[in-house]
């Protein structure tokens, strides 16, 4: 079975890469920087030096392949970031169609049903149905917010505070990467199956910003505040820290439709994350105060 990773260096291409590794599976992963993956690791890898968006050595990775986890990284400092995703998952159809992959695991987003309106999610939404053109077998993954975005305030945790343009008692969906992680390499392994069809991986109840950062309070043994900012603070921070305005306005935008539009959610215990967020600060965050 070949399977290919892309984002192999990422919080959970990385982790994808191990667990196939331990699977006794040896992953084609393409990355720009091959320094950047786990040196232990490299004997059992096949490694790509390349970009997804550079034809040739996509053509290379996915060259035979089985199976592949798509995500589609952001760029930061990127103009037009919707346009950006939308030339990634055409990158992503172009090596699905002409090397014929049966299955592809592809990393979208709680709120990938709507194709406008979400900001950065429209992106991943409509490389949702650009994937479905394919006559692959696809898993659309739409994740909940990533546990590690706490890691993104390391400095103001450690002034016991976390800030956020999210109402604190608007409830939201949180998830451990390394249970993305697992689900995608559940998938990944798994032959027979042939349809498309969209799973949310969450945890096992939606949290409101406040509960969510009581529940990092436990892990810590210290008490965070969490303070609600105006959409225009996180907007000045997110340019200062080297993000382009257009990022900076989808990403607003993007959490402006979380907590206005309707979204699709489904809670399986097929996809359920297993690491709870007290678990997590404990184990990843407190070692870093």
């Amino acid at each position: 079975m070949k399977v290919v990773v892309t984002t192999p260096t990422g919080n959970i291409g990385s982790k994808i890469v191990k667990n196939l590794v331990v699977a006794r599976i040896r992953p084609v992963v393409i990355a720009r920087d091959p320094a950047k993956i786990d040196a232990a690791y490299h004997p059992y890898l096949d490694i790509i030096q390349g970009d997804l968006l550079d034809g040739k050595s996509l053509a290379a990775a996915t060259k035979g392949a089985d199976a592949l986890f798509w995500l589609s990284p952001p760029l930061y400092g990127q103009s037009n970031p919707v346009g950006h995703y939308e030339r990634l998952g055409q990158a992503a159809v172009e090596a699905i169609q002409t090397e014929g992959i049966a299955r592809v695991i592809h990393l979208s987003s709680v709120g990938g049903e709507h194709t406008s309106g979400i900001g950065l999610i429209s992106g991943l939404a409509r490389n949702e149905v650009a994937l479905n053109t394919t006559s692959a077998a696809i898993r659309h993954l739409r994740a909940g917010f990533f546990f590690e975005n706490f890691l993104m305030q390391l400095e103001a945790i450690k002034n016991g505070q976390y800030y956020t343009n999210v109402p604190l008692d608007h409830p939201t969906t949180f998830i451990a990467t390394q249970d993305i992680a697992d689900h995608a390499t559940g998938w990944l392994l798994q032959s027979g199956w042939t349809d498309q069809e969209v799973r949310f991986v969450t945890g096992l109840n939606a949290l409101t910003t406040r509960e969510a950062v009581a529940q990092v309070s436990e892990g810590l043994g210290r008490t965070i505040t969490p303070i609600e900012i105006p959409d225009a603070a996180v907007r000045e921070t997110l340019i200062a820290q080297g993000g382009h305005p257009d990022f900076a306005d989808g990403y607003v935008e993007m959490i402006n439709g979380l907590r206005s539009l309707p979204l699709e959610l489904e809670y399986s215990p097929e996809t359920y994350g297993a690491i709870s967020l007290a678990e997590w600060a404990f184990a990843h965050l407190r070692p870093l105060l």
